[in-house]
């Protein structure tokens, strides 16, 4: 005879993403460097996940509407976008 041992589990999840990147403004005609933007970005996000066990199958699982990569993606591309704007004011 077998014991079930059903549980319920309450955990934390915590995912973390870090991005950097590096762009250099080039004047499509010369092909010369008018800048370079160097951007960062990264997001954490922490969530409580709960779930039912039932003989070690169906543990406690959270779904993520998005990655904490892709988060910090997006807040280095919106840095990098925001200097390199600011650049080609300088530039012209």
């Amino acid at each position: 005879m077998a014991v079930a041992n059903p549980t319920l589990e309450k955990t934390v999840a915590r995912r973390t993403g870090s991005v950097a990147m590096d762009l250099k403004i080039v004047n499509p005609t010369g092909g010369r460097i008018l800048g370079a933007v160097t951007a960062n970005g990264s997001f954490t996000s922490e969530s409580a996940a709960s779930g039912f066990s039932l003989f070690g199958i169906g543990k406690a699982s959270n779904a993520f509407a998005a990655s904490a990569r892709g988060q910090a993606n997006r807040a280095a591309m919106n840095s990098a976008t925001l200097q390199t704007m600011e650049r080609l004011r300088s530039v012209r």
